[in-house]
């Protein structure tokens, strides 16, 4: 299958802008598109805390595995905290602590799978008087992925 990552990455999240326009302050998306050897698929990840998205995303992982995924796209609606985020950033964080500090928004995209480096990029947006402002399109850069629960990194391949 002929492949455009960035370009399929860029279409999804197209798509999510639409959606944040339709929807503006109620705007909440988690959605994987799964890339196997024969096609693509999507899902929508549903949790509410902390343990229902790691249980989530885990059976996403499970499943793109059994069918012998190569790529692991995900969209998530999230809050912009200070970068990079290190491990003393997480003394003192809870679940939803940036939305009570009232961190901005913006839609995350992200590509993982075995034998790549993990790529993504935020697009950061403020509403305005009932008015979206999506800022520049951001280059896609290097990332870490940490809500796929086993799923493999750079050159790590999976049985």
């Amino acid at each position: 299958m002929d492949l455009d990552l960035k370009e399929l990455m860029l279409q999804y999240l197209e798509m999510e802008k639409e959606a944040v326009l339709e929807q503006l302050d109620d705007y909440c998306t988690a959605i994987v598109v799964v890339v196997t050897p024969t096609g693509r698929y999507v899902e929508e990840v549903i949790f509410s805390e902390e343990e229902e998205k790691i249980a989530a995303y885990s059976a996403v992982v499970e499943r793109a595995k059994a069918r012998k995924a190569t790529i692991i796209i995900t969209v998530n609606a999230a809050r912009k905290g200070k970068a990079p985020f290190t491990e003393d950033d997480s003394d003192g964080y809870w679940w939803g602590k940036l939305a009570t500090d009232g961190a901005g928004d913006c839609i995350s995209i992200t590509a993982s799978g075995p034998g790549m480096k993990s790529i993504g990029l935020d697009l950061d947006y403020d509403i305005v008087d009932g008015k979206v402002l999506f800022d520049s399109v951001a280059e896609f850069g290097d990332t870490e992925i940490g809500m796929l629960p086993d799923w493999p990194g750079l050159s790590e391949q999976y049985t």
